[in-house]
Order: C-alpha cells, then sequence, then structure tokens
C-alpha cells in the first residue's frame, strides 16, 4: 500500500491512542501531526510521502516523530492541585519521551548491517617486509 499524508497520519493517530484524545489531537491536520510528518520525510530524505518505496520504514519513522512531536507540546506540562484535585500533566511527557527513546533504540536495532569491504589500495601489504 502506498502511502498518502492522510493515511500516514492516520496512523500516527492510531499509534497515539488516548494520548491523542487527552491533547486534543484526534484532528490529523494538527501541528503536531504536521511537524511529525515534515521530520520523517526530511529524516528519510523524502520529497513526499507518496515517493517512498518502503511503507514499514516510513510507518515506523513516522510513530518514531510523532511521539516526538508530543514530548515537544508537552515539555511545559507540570504536575498541580486545584479544586482539591491532582493533576499529573509531566507524567505525559514523561511517558513521550520514554516511548521516544525506545522507539529509537528497537529502530536502531533492528537496521540491518551492511558491512563494505574496502578495495585494495595496490600497495604491497605493510607486514609483508617481516
Amino acid at each position: 500500500m502506498a502511502h498518502t499524508d492522510a493515511t500516514i497520519k492516520a496512523v500516527m493517530l492510531e499509534e497515539l491512542l488516548e494520548t491523542a484524545t487527552v491533547l486534543g489531537w484526534t484532528d490529523v491536520s494538527n501541528a503536531g501531526y504536521n511537524a511529525a510528518l515534515r521530520r520523517t520525510l526530511r529524516r528519510l530524505n523524502l520529497a513526499t510521502t507518496e515517493a517512498s518505496t518502503n511503507d514499514p520504514l516510513l510507518e515506523t519513522v513516522a510513530i518514531i516523530e510523532v511521539w516526538r512531536s508530543v514530548a515537544n507540546a508537552t515539555v511545559t506540562a507540570i504536575n498541580f492541585e486545584a479544586d482539591g484535585g491532582t493533576f499529573n500533566r509531566k507524567d505525559m511527557h514523561d511517558h513521550a519521551v520514554r516511548m521516544v527513546k525506545q522507539l529509537e533504540a528497537e529502530f536502531v536495532t533492528n537496521q540491518p548491517v551492511v558491512i563494505e569491504e574496502a578495495p585494495m589500495s595496490g600497495t604491497l601489504d605493510t607486514f609483508s617486509r617481516w
């Protein structure tokens, strides 16, 4: 399935689940999704979403970037007490930061390792004289 901006933003919304509701990000035209999409395209060196030929990679990076948007949006969230209630808004920020770190670590771990052999220089082996 080739993604469009709308479908990849839908993937981001699905990932956030209740976090999207709490933040009021149930509409994918929200600036948080737009910023995440821009970072995703830049990170993958893509001009457009449709230019991607690797849907799993696109989705993975988009999910990381939408959590980064949540972390950015909640950076000033604080815990406070008011009207007899306790509001732990900082917990959402802490969770978003943990998600970015966890997903980045998984992403790096799951990338294929490419080993390239260096070409011969044409000179004699350094140790051939010994």
